[in-house]
């Protein structure tokens, strides 16, 4: 345990300990017979908002041993505070603002950010290229579809500047597919479904954590 726990490093290791504290009181009461009396709505809401956060710890580690390129797998996202200097990272948060909030957002967000995101190297004619083969996807033999045409300009800035402002990223500002876990479950496994053939080993473990996640949850349409 102790091990395990040092794997995890100081800032994790300290918010793990943290969370189990928060669960420990109430989940010791619960197993045990002597326990007769109903537990509060905000002491349950209390365990639900701790095993949140421990999710989150579960996929902090995830994305913190995952080294993210433009190459990687579209699916995989990662944490901006962790690596401001990578091109897929900034691009992923882009669409998440525009997705969380909208497109007026992103944009503040890109102006406020500019001197940072410009100082991101672009890539080369030749990783533009690999870019291109590994990170995108062939719709037919030698043609990809990608999430970023660096051919289009040559500093990150505009290009993410133009991506916003085109229609096709309008979609994300139709609001949620989901709001709950057990709502998620469907998209969730249809993904999986459609994409298994084409899963890579990071991709793989990532199912396995959601699957994890969803553990015990039935599908909204279900309860």
């Amino acid at each position: 345990m102790n091990n395990g726990i040092q794997n995890l490093g100081a800032e994790l290791s300290n918010k793990l300990i943290e969370i189990v504290n928060r669960i420990n009181p109430l989940g010791s009461a619960g197993t045990h017979t002597q326990h007769t009396e109903s537990f509060s709505d905000e002491e349950v809401e209390g365990v639900e908002d701790a095993l949140l956060d421990l999710y989150a710890l579960i996929f902090i580690r995830y994305f913190s041993d995952i080294q993210i390129s433009i190459y990687s797998h579209p699916l995989i996202l990662y944490l901006y505070e962790k690596d401001r200097n990578n091109i897929q990272v900034v691009n992923k948060l882009c669409l998440s603002i525009i997705k969380t909030f909208n497109k007026e957002t992103a944009h503040k967000w890109l102006d406020d950010n500019r001197e940072e995101i410009n100082a991101i190297p672009y890539p080369t004619d030749s990783e533009i290229k690999k870019y291109i083969k590994t990170g995108g996807f062939e719709v037919s033999p030698g043609f990809y579809s990608i999430s970023l045409d660096f051919d289009k300009c040559d500093n990150l800035y505009d290009l993410l500047y133009d991506k916003i402002k085109d229609d096709r990223t309008s979609i994300n500002e139709s609001g949620k597919m989901y709001n709950s876990f057990e709502s998620a479950i469907k998209h969730y496994n249809d993904y999986k479904r459609l994409n298994i053939p084409n899963n890579s080993e990071e991709v793989i473990t990532l199912h396995c954590l959601v699957d994890f996640v969803f553990l015990g949850r039935k599908p909204e349409e279900e309860l």
